[in-house]
């Protein structure tokens, strides 16, 4: 019986030296192409200049925005009734 635990215990050791190993290499492997691999440059966010503006200085949408909204809230309403 202790025969069989001692082989139990080898081949539970086996495997764990095993996943070990493999771990370490996958870690070292990473490490390597972290650094051999260049980084990606990151893009330029492009600012809008000439975007016509849809809302006045104090947030809130202009009187054109508003009444487009509504037409279409409104032509929604007639077609979509229960």
């Amino acid at each position: 019986m202790t025969e069989l635990f001692v082989n139990a215990a080898e081949i539970m050791l086996v495997g764990m030296g095993a996943v070990l190993a493999f771990l370490l290499l996958l870690i070292v492997v990473m490490a390597l192409m972290g650094r051999l691999i260049p980084h990606p440059e990151p893009v330029p966010q492009r600012t809008p200049s000439s975007a016509p503006d849809s809302s006045h200085s104090d947030g809130n949408p202009s009187p054109g925005v508003v009444a487009a909204i509504s037409v279409a809230v409104n032509r929604y309403r007639k077609t979509h009734r229960n």
